[in-house]
């Protein structure tokens, strides 16, 4: 038995799509000619307009059945059944790929085969090409509108210049859509049933390829591990544009997740397919680095850079400031983000510090007042990395003080610096409010004899949803409290 490729179960998708096309041209010049026949007897007025009258609607009303006529020719549906029948060869090649066969792939093919009869024949063919059409039709009689209008509209409606019309639009988008998506389905079955870690992304590349498709098919190989990190838009040493909308790479249904990143794939019309390999059909070099990154701490399984294996968080890549704070956020061990915190300082220290002492950083550019800095040593003496970036690094939108790392989980934070030298709730609460405006977090340098109901009455008053922690330097030592340490009454026991 010949073994059969990824590349040419892609190739059939491809081809049955193609095939299918071919003659949606034809259709649509058919039909124009056609309606352009049939609405040649309306009446009209005088100016040229479409008479409102019961014998132009009726006329109309009846179009609808020719119309249907016309796009389901008999050379149409010798085309529907050759495009279904690519439906079975194409589950016949993934099964004799995986050499698995079952009631559950079986049950797949007949519904998505049934599902593509009705939307390439009567239902769907009148519900999205002929309903269009007629209403258009419709609109336009009742109105009185003038008949080389209408003829106008119609044109650009089933045969516009440069681009496809009504029929093409639909079923180029419904064929491509049902086939991938079924052999996405069948795909995913299959590697459930295999249980499958690794994977090949394929299918050919074109003109309106999505940006996440490109990089996809560029990167070919995934593991199963690196999925919560490709929805991020990270793949290879790139990232791709997240939409505003969805948090996803731009193109991408906004229900995706790692769970039916396989079927839904790319988004919305995605001509590509996620095939489960085995873990000899993947160079060894790539498993081998996936392992070695699993045991260097990546949580989760996440934190890849590329099919090579490369990390996607590399610390021996860490020269700006800007290379800092965005690998910071990757979700991988401590150790990692230790050795790339020292990287930065160590291609740093000769270069950007204008001011290094101890765990206090201030980068060439950066401004602060005696008050911020004195909060930042106290804060560094507590076992914590202060930076104090230029402002041109702090991007734009709220623009903090400093960002800090602890020393034991090299968790990164934005920080707003402050002093409280009062002793009202009322101050805290001001102080808080304001700080929030610039950071997520806000450290809280506590200099005067603020009684300890006041102060957390004032930090509970002030807190916002803009804020992740509060910072306290209570009585000589630092707490971080979150929203629910802050709230529970057990806060009155922690600060002494």
């Amino acid at each position: 038995m010949n073994v059969i490729k990824p590349e040419e179960i892609q190739k059939k998708v491809d081809d049955a799509i193609a095939q299918f096309g071919d003659n949606l041209t034809v259709i649509e010049k058919r039909l124009l000619s056609e309606i352009e026949l049939l609405l040649k007897d309306l009446e009209l007025d005088g100016t040229g307009r479409i008479k409102s009258n019961t014998a132009n609607l009726k006329k109309i009303t009846n179009i609808g059945k020719k119309l249907e006529r016309i796009i389901i020719s008999k050379k149409y549906i010798g085309d529907v059944t050759s495009f279904v029948r690519s439906f079975s060869e194409l589950a016949s090649m993934q099964s004799r790929m995986y050499e698995i066969r079952n009631e559950r792939l079986s049950m797949i093919e007949k519904m998505s085969i049934d599902g593509v009869i009705e939307g390439l024949t009567e239902s769907g063919v009148k519900a999205n090409i002929v309903n269009p059409i007629r209403d258009m039709l419709v609109k336009n009689v009742i109105s009185g509108g003038k008949y080389t209008d209408m003829m106008d509209s119609l044109r650009n409606q089933i045969q516009p210049a440069g681009k496809d019309g009504v029929v093409s639009r639909y079923l180029k988008t419904y064929t491509l859509d049902s086939i991938n998506t079924f052999s996405a389905n069948y795909n995913k079955i299959i590697s459930d049933i295999g249980k499958y870690q690794w994977f090949q992304y394929t299918g050919s590349l074109i003109e309106t390829s999505r940006e996440f498709c490109e990089k996809m098919v560029e990167k070919k190989y995934f593991h199963v591990s690196e999925i919560p990190e490709l929805l991020k838009g990270h793949i290879n040493n790139h990232k791709c544009e997240i939409s505003d909308k969805t948090g996803l790479p731009k193109g991408m249904k906004a229900e995706t997740t790692k769970e039916n990143f396989h079927q839904l794939r790319g988004g919305w019309n995605c001509g590509h397919q996620i095939i489960g390999l085995p873990e000899g059909a993947v160079p060894k070099a790539l498993r081998d680095k996936i392992v070695y990154e699993q045991n260097q701490g990546i949580e989760d399984g996440k934190g890849f850079k590329d099919g090579s294996g490369e990390l996607y968080f590399d610390p021996t890549g860490i020269k700006t400031f800007a290379d800092l704070t965005s690998n910071m956020t990757q979700k991988v061990s401590a150790k990692i983000k230790k050795r790339g915190f020292e990287n930065f300082l160590k291609h740093n220290e000769h270069k950007s510090f204008y001011y290094k002492k101890g765990n206090v950083y201030a980068i060439q550019g950066a401004k602060y007042n005696d008050a911020e800095f004195q909060t930042a040593v106290k804060l560094a003496k507590a076992g914590y990395h202060v930076v104090f970036p230029r402002q041109g690094d702090l991007g734009k939108g709220r623009i903090n003080d400093v960002y800090v790392y602890d020393s034991k989980k090299y968790i990164q934070r934005k920080v707003e610096l402050k002093a409280l030298y009062g002793d009202t709730a009322e101050r805290v609460k001001s102080q808080i409010i304001s700080g929030s405006g610039q950071a997520d977090v806000v450290a809280y340098d506590i200099q005067s004899g603020i009684k300890r109901n006041w102060l957390i009455k004032g930090l509970r008053e002030g807190w916002n949803d803009n804020m992740k922690s509060v910072l306290i330097n209570w009585r000589g030592q630092w707490y971080e409290l979150s929203k629910k340490e802050l709230f529970d009454d057990k806060i009155y026991k922690m600060l002494p």
